[in-house]
Parts: C-alpha cells; structure tokens; sequence
C-alpha cells in the first residue's frame, strides 16, 4: 500500500536514490556523463539535508516502507510556490505515484492559501513534458536554464486551477 507524506529525516537517503536514479535514467543525454556517473550523487547529498527539509515542501511517496517518489516545493519562491523537484522510481513510473505528488503538493500549497503552482522542465525531458500537459500545466516559452552549473533548455510550466490538480486521481 502506497502512502504520500511530508518527508522526514529518515527519508533522506531514500529520496537522494531516487533522484539519482532519475538523473542518470533522464538526462544522460544532457549532462555529462563524468557528472552523472560520480559527482551529482555528492551534490544530491550536500543540498538534501534536514535543513533543506524545514524550508521546503517535501512530500514522499513510500512503498513497502521504500521511498518511491519525491515532490518538492518551494513555498515562498518567486511568482508562488515553486516545485523544485518531482521524480519517481523507475520502479514505481506510471503507477499513480507522480500524480499522486502533483495532488497532494496542490492541496497543500492550496491548502497555505496560495492561488498558483509552477516549476520548469528541461526540454529533454520528453516524458516529463507529456505528463505536465496531462496534467493540465500550462507551459510558456523555452529558455536557457542550468542544472548544477550544466546549461539546458528548458520551459516554465504554471497552474493557475489548484482545485482541479488537488482533485487529480491517482488510485
């Protein structure tokens, strides 16, 4: 049975695996490749800390007591709450755990009072983008953005109808 909850320090390892898994199954073809086959899993560590936790967001989905998916959002960003994160298991993809994340990151952004939600998503990222769009994100126009100093092209993606992501079923 699946449960989506806010993140805990235990947690941490598990959503640094997750991530990892995501970055190297997903941008293999943007970053470099000495990057992603050693130095990001350290990055991932530096920036995921309880610290990180306390200022941000962070929903997990958990399996079997396994972390399999991640949302984070940062609440106080510029233009509204911002997710900084979003990545599944590849064990876990198309499972519901994704919209699960994108529901319940909705209901409680919504739930602090804000009116909107946003976030980018790399160019390369095929799948992301077609999950985005399915979920009614409204996307703008492409620019240069970078991931740990590496440039990609990339798109802002906003919902303005926090109800209708909140009501996404992700049974």
């Amino acid at each position: 049975m699946r449960e989506i909850r806010r993140a805990r320090e235990a947690d941490l390892g598990g959503i640094v695996a997750v991530i990892l898994e995501s970055w190297r199954r997903t941008y293999g073809d943007v970053l470099p490749a000495a990057y992603l086959a050693g130095p990001v899993e350290s990055d991932l560590k530096a920036r995921w800390t309880p610290a990180h936790l306390a200022g941000s967001l962070v929903l997990v989905a958990v399996e079997a007591g396994r972390v399999v998916g991640v949302a984070a959002t940062l609440p106080d960003y510029a233009g509204g709450p911002y997710v900084d994160n979003l990545h599944v298991a590849l064990s876990a993809e198309g499972t519901g755990v994704g919209r699960g994340l994108m529901a319940e990151t909705a209901r409680e952004v919504r739930g602090a009072g804000h009116t909107r939600l946003h976030l980018t998503v790399a160019e390369a990222n095929p799948r992301a983008i077609g999950f985005y769009k399915r979920l009614g994100g409204r996307f703008g126009a492409a620019f240069e953005d970078e991931m740990f100093g590496n440039p990609v092209l990339a798109y802002p993606v906003h919902w303005d109808d926090l109800a209708g992501l909140a009501a996404v079923n992700y049974a």
